[in-house]
């Protein structure tokens, strides 16, 4: 307190000022160090394409994760303080068992539902080709998508952060789905079976919400401007990097953790 009132003296309120922006500035350093020693970046958001593919020859089902959009909470939330504040908290709130952001105490049901609105907008804006092709009754197709928010913790998982998993509504209820034994699973990493568990809970989350008011996920339909099943780089975009302001949007097969 001594010193504060000595730099008052000496240099005024400028003094004072050097000094607590200083304090703020090593403070934000401390948390950086700190997630990133608990391999946390849970201001970090990214959507997630997952999907699977048989092979007609082994007959085996290969599970594909595709990053889309790698993006700021901020960019997601509009920039609202309180609300990103909200979501960080209820990420917080996870577990190993249950890895989906779940409507309780701290997030409410019509918050969760306004924030996975603004995923499926931005999943949307991606595909507006797609509804002009529609529009001007040129060849299309549609095809419905499911989201769900999560923050896995398995030990498994690199970099533990926001998360929008998308995956097509036919496919997570394909009759094939919760009888795939792991021998018929082909993964690209073997720590992917942390995503194939975390969508299995996604089929039942689906499923029990069909007769609830509670909704965990949310459904979208996109348009794509092609006939035919919807490919991943068609949902996501282009195959290669782009600037959309500050929200960075990368397609192609995630190198590191779960995307």
């Amino acid at each position: 307190m001594d010193l504060l009132l000595q730099l008052l003296q000496e240099h005024g309120w400028k003094g004072l000022g050097v000094v607590f922006t200083a304090a703020i500035a090593g403070y934000g350093w401390y948390i950086s160090r700190q997630e990133w020693r608990k391999r946390q970046a849970l201001n970090r958001f990214s959507l997630s394409l997952n999907t699977f593919e048989r092979d007609p020859v082994t007959g085996k089902w290969h599970l594909w994760l595709y990053a889309g959009i790698e993006a700021s909470v901020d960019a997601l939330i509009g920039g609202n303080s309180y609300a990103k504040r909200l979501l960080i908290r209820a990420a917080k709130a996870t577990t190993e068992e249950e890895p989906f952001i779940i409507p309780s105490k701290i997030l409410s049901n019509e918050d969760l539902a306004m924030i996975l609105n603004d995923i499926a907008n931005c999943l949307e804006c991606r595909t507006f080709k797609g509804a002009l092709h529609a529009d001007a009754g040129l060849p299309h197709h549609e095809e419905t998508y499911l989201i769900g928010l999560t923050c896995e913790k398995r030990r498994d998982i690199r970099l533990r952060k926001i998360r929008a998993l998308i995956i097509r509504k036919d496919k997570l209820q394909d009759s094939f789905f919760p009888y795939l034994k792991p021998e018929e699973l082909v993964l690209e990493k073997p720590h992917h079976r942390v995503r194939w568990e975390t969508l299995q809970r996604m089929r039942r989350h689906y499923l029990n919400q069909i007769l609830s008011s509670v909704k965990i996920l949310t459904e979208v339909v996109v348009i794509l401007d092609k006939v035919g099943p919807a490919e991943p780089a068609q949902l996501l975009g282009q195959i290669k990097k782009e600037e959309v302001n500050d929200v960075q949007v990368v397609v192609g097969s995630d190198v590191g953790d779960p995307v």
